[in-house]
């Protein structure tokens, strides 16, 4: 059943649930209740009460529900209760339910002095009047709550909400939300769930606006404004997030507008405004989140402050700032930072944003960052941070520091400045701190207004990367680095009173877009070695372009320019280089090297250098002529273009023309130089084997030309392939002599033109001075073929054949002439009484007997092809020779390849079988070093040509005509005998055994071809893999005898640590002997008998068994009987 008051009723009225509920409060009807108890009092239900009339309460509550209540109070409604605050939730409510969810909707007023509305077990207010509460207008605990208020929400003493088991609250359009008391906030909400307020009109307090300490969400949309003395929002303990599209502010002395004290993000729209007179925004306890498009501002301090760490995103049109500092991220955690919008501090000693724990900062295109004191600063010195605080910048925009730096890494990190971005500073555009590393790289503009400032100062070295379009400048530095080594790359342009200053040195790259502009130096290194590589501009307008005083090197590449108002590049240290192939100028000197260091300049043809060079007089300094085609011209002492050089070099491909006087101590050659004027050196000194100079007047190179006094520079290490080119000196009827012992050359011609040459007999190559045409009008002089032939003295004959060694490629050379066993003489290979050491370039081809003299003389091949004969006298070069044809010099190209040597002919001299790749064959019949004859081998006239399949197995006089006959072998074992005549082919016969052909298996090969049983017929000695040895005695093709090779009737089969290291017959017995040597060095010789080992023994020198170290090998071939 339901009740209704219409009257006027003294309370307390209690309700029974049976009869009163509902309960209906009519217009007229009243309810008054003094004393200490409720107005209206009911238990034992779910009520539902509807009032529109008056209910009040002396001391207590004005309705008190139990079990739980929707209450309506309607318009014209009034519920009061005049208990006071601080008495609990039963003393001083309008309206109290507990024991269950209550529902309060009101239209009218309700009022407490305690509380407006107490929800003891959660539920739900909605007001669209009004309602006051002393302690709180609104509390709700024991469940969650929800408020919907369009009206007035008032508190006088303490909060105005209060959520104690979270929930939503919503503050409609023209709603307000105000506590006036000193300690409280509009709304509270404790950590018993999270609470999301919506709030669209006003929330106000003289402490807090909105507290919330178990997390959740705050919506202040457009329009909307929540204030707090100390702060418009403070979420406590556990992270929440804010959406702000209207104004939240902290207006008291310590005022913040949001203060996130455990994480979360604030996201403020671009109508959303944030303010504290202390801070903006202060996020810590955890990496907090903010995105804004309006205005964050700190008035006192700062705009916005991340604790420990997080992310700001300032967005186009969105504004920070602050008193002290627009962003600030303490030291305890590293922060990012994007900004598109305007970053600012308004102080004078302050920065636009500090990253004191390091992190990252982008500002993009059309982003501004400016600061008092500098526009972005990243580090700090606090002792308690335990981060790198390691800063990494982009920027697009602009930062600008009104005192100091525009950006200040104190502990180190990178700056890029992107095409459009602008970095200001009074100090430094860019500062990184002392003993930090810095890296820069510049695509906008950086600079300094500073009188004393830099465009960039890296305090702990590092790198600046200026691209093309970047700009650097600073009125003392545009760059300078110190404490470290510094690198700077530039395409761009960087000005200063120093253009680049790397302190400790470093090296420095101006590339060919690059301008480097300074008035004391363009570039300047003044301790520690330095490198600058530059195919742009450095120019210094009141000193050194390039000023490197710590050693190293400078570059001057094509289209590179250097240029001083006094010096172009001024060097000084240790060791010192300039390379150029630009142009490099100063009035006073081009190039000036100082002190005591050793120098080098490198001139390139395309070089230009203007004002004069000059190298320290006391020490070795070089002058080297690049590769290419030059001229120059002025070398000499002070007073030349070119003073102090004490060696001139040419380098590979170089080939220059010395204009004018010139003098110099030494030339070093490995091109060629062109001496068109004179040349005062003391020696010029050939590299190579390719070296060329060229003399244009002869009467002018040295004194008393074409006299035994002549004095002028001493040709050293002149070899075969070198050539000195006489330019005036006709070859009509030139001849020479050459004086071994003062290594004067004297030459003449049938025009009785002279000229005189100096070599040094030590470095003298080997072969023979010799004169030809130089194709022109002049004649050259080279190393070959000549009357030049010092006939050194005989030695002693001894009984056997030598043994000639070399000790690897390149290496020296040794005979040993035997007696059996026996080395009577071991020397090494002369050359006019000094050791023969080809280079290795050059190997031996073969050895044979080319001149008929009875002793093997050497065929030597160079890797371009061209070949030297030895004519040997024992150990002796009696002549050195360049091989020729006709008078020209022969080199098979490396399609070809020496078969075989041997006296084809029967001539008594050897000749040389020589194998082309595509199987071709040509006999070259020898006289000495001369070919008389080369003619393609050939049977019945036809041209010769074995497949690959086979190859040459030996060469031998098989039938013992006096005539080398080849011994074939095809890779199926068959064997084919060619008997010669010079290069005919005079008879072709498959080798037989009793009318059999024989074609061993591969498991054997022909180790050595001789004469072993004395009949004046080569026999055929073969190894098997197992080691045994077998004796062929030949007669022609056929095989008269095939016996094994024993040693006291058992047979002999040594390992294979043993090789045959030569053929010979080494006791001048007429019959072959076998020369044996170990992997170890040892050494045995077989004298033989047929096939039997008449004598084995070791080979001894002055009684002592000898063993040459591996390096050592011997340079006959066993299957070359010659």
């Amino acid at each position: 059943m339901s009740r209704t008051i219409s009257s006027s009723v003294t309370g307390p009225v209690t309700l029974n649930p049976t009869t009163d509920n509902p309960l209906t409060i009519t217009s007229t009807g009243t309810v008054t209740a003094t004393g200490t108890v409720a107005s209206v009092y009911g238990t034992g239900a779910n009520w539902t009460v509807s009032n529109s009339g008056s209910v009040s309460a002396a001391t207590a509550d004005g309705f008190k529900l139990n079990g739980g209540a929707t209450l309506t109070n309607n318009a014209g409604g009034v519920i009061t209760s005049s208990g006071t605050h601080g008495g609990g939730l039963s003393v001083g409510a309008g309206i109290y339910i507990q024991n269950g969810s209550g529902n309060v909707t009101n239209n009218g007023s309700i009022s407490g002095g305690g509380y407006g509305v107490a929800l003891g077990g959660g539920g739900s207010v909605t007001n669209t009047s009004s309602i006051t509460g002393g302690e709180d207008a609104v509390r709700i605990s024991g469940g969650a709550g929800t408020i919907s208020n369009s009206g007035t929400l008032a508190g006088t003493f303490d909060d105005t909400i209060g959520l104690f088991s979270g929930g939503s609250i919503t503050n409609a359009s023209g709603a307000t939300i105000t506590s006036s008391g000193t300690a409280g906030a509009a709304i509270y909400a404790s950590s018993g769930g999270a609470t999301n307020v919506n709030n669209s009109g006003n929330i106000s307090a003289t402490f807090h606006g909105v507290v919330i300490e178990g997390g959740g969400t705050v919506t202040n949309n457009a329009g909307a404004t929540i204030t707090g003395q100390n702060t418009g929002v403070f979420f406590k303990n556990v992270a929440g997030t804010v959406d702000n599209s209207g104004n939240i502010s902290g207006t008291g002395t310590n005022g913040t507008g949001v203060y996130l004290m455990n994480n979360g993000s604030i996201t403020n729209t671009s109508t959303g405004t944030i303010s504290g007179l202390f801070f903006g925004a202060f996020l810590e306890g955890g990496a907090g989140t903010i995105s804004n498009s309006g205005s964050i501002s700190g008035a006192t301090y700062d705009g916005i402050v991340l604790g420990l760490g997080g992310t700001v995103t300032n967005l186009a049109g969105g504004h920070i700032s602050g008193g002290s500092t627009g962003v600030y991220v303490k030291y305890r955690a590293a922060g990012t930072v994007t900004n598109s919008g305007s970053i600012s501090e308004t102080g004078t000693s302050s920065t636009g944003v500090d990253l004191a724990g390091g992190g990252t900062l982008t500002n993009n295109a059309g982003g501004s960052i400016t600061g008092g004191a500098n526009g972005v600063f990243v580090g700090s010195s606090s002792t308690l941070a335990t981060i790198s605080m390691i800063g990494t910048i982009s920027n697009a925009g602009n930062i600008s520091g009104g005192k100091y730096d525009g950006i200040d890494l104190s502990k180190g990190g990178s700056v890029t400045n992107l095409s459009g971005g602008t970095i200001t500073g009074v100090s430094n555009g860019v500062y990184v701190n002392t003993g930090a590393s810095g890296a820069v790289t510049n695509t906008g503009n950086i600079n300094s207004t500073g009188t004393a400032g830099a465009g960039i100062d890296l305090g702990g070295g590092g790198s600046v990367t200026n691209n093309t379009g970047g700009v650097i400048t600073g009125a003392a530095f545009g760059v300078f680095t110190t404490g470290a080594l510094g690198t700077v790359s530039n395409s761009g342009s960087i000005s200063g009173s120093h253009g680049v200053d790397l302190a400790v040195g470093g090296s420095v790259t101006n590339n060919a877009t690059g301008s480097i502009t300074g008035q004391v130096a363009g570039v300047q290194m003044l301790v520690g070695a330095g490198t600058l590589v530059n195919t742009g501009h450095i120019t210094a307008t009141a000193g050194a372009g390039a000023d490197i005083e710590g050693g190293g090197s400078v570059t001057n590449s094509a289209g590179g320019n250097i240029t001083g108002s006094t010096i172009g590049v001024f060097m000084s240290g240790s060791a010192n280089s300039v390379t150029n192939a630009g142009t490099l100028s100063g009035p006073t000197y081009a190039v000036d090297f100082t002190g005591s260091g050793t120098n080098r300049l490198i001139v390139d043809p395309t070089a230009v250098f203007v004002g004069k060079v000059a190298a320290n007089s006391t020490a070795a300094n070089t002058l080297e002529l690049a590769s290419g085609t030059g001229s120059i011209g002025g070398l000499g002492g002070i007073g030349s273009s070119f003073a102090n050089f004490q060696t001139l070099a040419v380098d590979t491909g170089g080939s220059w023309t010395l204009t004018g006087t010139n003098g110099t101590t030494s030339v070093l050659d490995a091109g060629s130089l062109d001496v068109a004027g004179t040349l005062a050196a003391t020696s010029i000194a050939f590299q190579g084997t390719t070296s060329a100079l060229l003399i244009d007047n002869a009467a002018t190179f040295g004194s008393n030309v074409g006299s035994s006094s002549y004095t002028g520079p001493q040709l050293q290490h002149f070899v075969s392939g070198d050539k000195v080119d006489l330019k005036n000196i006709s070859s009509v009827g030139a001849t020479f002599t050459y004086n071994a012992t003062t290594g004067l050359l004297q030459v003449t011609n049938s025009l009785h033109q002279v000229a005189t040459l100096d070599f040094q007999n030590s470095t003298l190559g080997i072969g023979s001075l010799q004169l030809a045409s130089d194709g022109s009008a002049g004649t050259i002089v080279t190393l070959g073929s000549s009357t030049v032939s010092p006939p050194p003295p005989p030695l002693p004959a001894v009984a056997g054949a030598d043994v000639e060694w070399q000790n690897g490629p390149g290496g020296v050379l040794a005979v040993w002439s035997m007696n059996g066993p026996q080395v009577v003489a071991s020397n090494y290979v002369t050359v006019q009484g000094s050791v023969a050491e080809p280079s290795a370039a050059w190997s031996v081809a073969g050895l044979g007997d080319f001149n008929g003299d009875g002793t093997n003389d050497f065929l030597w091949r160079n890797q371009n092809g061209s070949m030297v004969d030895w004519t040997m006298n024992g150990s002796q070069i009696s002549s050195l020779q360049t091989v020729t044809f006709g008078g020209s010099p022969v080199g098979p190209g490396s399609a070809w390849s020496v078969a075989g040597i041997g006296d084809f002919n029967g001539d008594g001299k050897d000749d040389i079988l020589w194998r082309n790749t595509d199987n071709s064959l040509v006999d070259w019949t020898m006289n000495g070093s001369q070919v008389t004859s080369v003619q393609q081998v050939t049977i019945g006239g036809s041209a010769a040509a074995p497949s690959s399949s086979w190859s040459v197995a030996g060469i031998g006089d098989f039938n013992g005509d006096g005539n080398a006959d080849v011994l074939w072998r095809n890779t199926n074992g068959s064997l084919v005998d060619w008997t010669m005549n010079g290069s005919q082919i005079s008879s072709l016969q498959t080798v037989t055994l009793g009318g059999s052909a024989v074609a061993p298996d591969s498991s054997w090969s022909v180790v050595g071809i001789g004469d072993f049983n004395g009949d004046g017929k080569s026999d055929i000695l073969w190894r098997n893999t197992n080691g045994t040895l077998m004796d062929w005695t030949m007669n022609g093709s056929q095989i008269a005898s095939e016996q094994q090779v024993t040693l006291g009737g058992a047979p002999a089969t040594p390992d294979f640590s043993w090789q045959i290291a030569q053929i010979g017959d080494f006791n001048g017995d007429g019959k072959s002997d076998i020369l044996w040597r170990n992997t170890s060095g040892a050494m045995q010789e077989w004298e033989m008998n047929g096939a039997q080992i008449a004598s084995s023994s070791p080979v001894t020198l002055q009684g002592s068994p000898v063993g040459p170290s591996n390096t050592w090998t011997t340079l006959a071939k066993p299957t070359d009987f010659v």
